[in-house]
């Protein structure tokens, strides 16, 4: 990730990376080891609740479209809708999460002071929220959102194919 974001910053903060190899043995030099997991907690936290929401709400969204729109339970359009909306709920919640993770992943120390931006996720919420507002925590959703909702439609989609496969087998 570093390698692609370096093209983001200022000329003056580029990182010049030439390889996968000279990245890693930079990172390891310069920064320790441990830089490799910089951003894995939220990135972990949001993992969690992508489970949560994402698969805990979607037969009951598949439900309600089939009492609200009388879809056909497991049809296509059935498994795209309720994938979409548990795919949006998902994404709501979780955003906040994968900016903290982006921000924490990429941060650099100060070089006066040598402290990081970041030093945690609640910290890291709180700080992004307050100088940026809330908003600051959902920049770029639409494409997150589009992620999120098409990859939890694709999953859910092929997992609906292969139950409907397994039941017609046996």
């Amino acid at each position: 990730m570093r390698m692609s974001n370096d093209k983001m910053l200022p000329i003056t903060e580029r990182r010049g990376y030439s390889s996968v190899f000279n990245a890693a043995s930079r990172i390891i030099k310069e920064e320790g080891a441990a830089a490799f997991w910089s951003g894995s907690t939220p990135f972990v936290q949001r993992a969690m609740l992508v489970g949560v929401f994402q698969v805990a709400t979607y037969d009951q969204f598949k439900t309600l479209y089939v009492d609200l729109l009388g879809q056909k339970k497991n049809s296509v359009e059935n498994v795209f809708c309720g994938a979409m909306t548990s795919g949006l709920l998902y994404s709501l919640v979780t955003m906040p999460l994968e900016v903290c993770k982006n921000r924490m992943a990429n941060q650099v120390a100060n070089p006066t002071t040598g402290k990081k931006p970041y030093t945690g996720t609640l910290q890291a919420l709180q700080k992004i929220a307050k100088i940026e507002g809330v908003g600051g925590l959902y920049k770029g959703f639409l494409p997150y959102y589009g992620r999120c909702g098409g990859h939890t439609v694709s999953m859910f989609l092929f997992v609906t194919a292969i139950r409907n496969y397994i039941n017609e087998v046996r």
